[in-house]
């Protein structure tokens, strides 16, 4: 399993640039201003200035969500522990719209919780395998699902 890192430097020359309605909405209004002369003409400017930029922002916000929620951009989780914590996370999780991940199953001491299923997730195995379910489920995150 590799992670894959930006350079800070890349990071860092994006930096107020996250949202293209903001600059772009902000140069047409100036265009807009310095070119009318009338004092109305400038108030109907600001109104379409607004207008403009509020769709603009909430085109860039839907946006946002589709791509950030789709299933190639998700990390897989695995829970460890099937008890009383894990269930409480997996009823959470079910309650999410959309999922901010992919639960992928649970991983429990207990041989007899092995092969069921618990709030629509597999108990997958014993956590003595907990590398090779990592490596052949694509595991990117792990959750300890334990209380005392």
């Amino acid at each position: 399993m590799s992670y894959i890192t930006a350079p800070r430097q890349e990071l860092a020359s994006n930096r107020g640039w996250d949202c293209p309605s903001g600059p772009g909405g902000a140069l047409l209004y100036a265009l807009v201003y310095l070119i009318s002369k009338k004092a109305l003409c400038r108030a109907w400017a600001s109104v379409f200035f607004l207008v403009f930029a509020s769709i603009l922002t909430l085109i860039w916000r839907l946006l946002f969500i589709r791509i950030s929620t789709n299933q190639a951009f998700l990390h897989r989780v695995l829970i460890i522990g099937a008890g009383s914590a894990g269930e409480t996370l997996v009823k959470v999780y079910n309650k999410m719209n959309p999922k901010p991940f992919i639960l992928v199953g649970f991983m429990d001491d207990d041989p007899g919780k092995v092969g069921k299923i618990l709030g629509g997730v597999p108990i997958l195995a014993g956590n003595d395998r907990l590398l090779e379910n990592i490596e052949s489920n694509s595991i990117s995150e792990i959750v300890i699902g334990h209380h005392r």
